[in-house]
């Protein structure tokens, strides 16, 4: 049973970058995008409960239309790549307890 809150929408047209503090910028992948979050390919190993940012732009041709740019932080990791659930810049994601895990 899905237990999404949102539909996730596949991605097309769309360059990526991630960010982690003291990190290099990466460039990934956007599988799927949803209202809450999105799920990336990346090839950094991003723990769970990691806040990050990610840019990303929407293309026509070689032109930018436009840029988004938003926190995020990992909630889930799997083989193809991590789920990422946005949250507003102000607020710091919530410390998860061992029982929400």
């Amino acid at each position: 049973m899905e237990r999404r809150r949102f539909p996730r929408r596949p991605v097309d047209g769309v360059q990526a970058y991630l960010f982690v503090r003291g990190e290099r910028t990466r460039r990934c992948k956007i599988r799927s995008l949803s209202r809450a979050g999105l799920f990336i390919e990346s090839d950094a190993f991003l723990p769970r409960g990691l806040a990050i940012e990610l840019a990303f732009t929407r293309m026509y041709t070689k032109q930018v239309i436009r840029l988004y740019r938003r926190s995020a932080y990992v909630t889930r990791i799997s083989d193809q790549g991590v789920a990422v659930l946005f949250f507003a810049k102000q607020e710091a994601p919530r410390k998860r307890t061992e029982s929400q895990r």
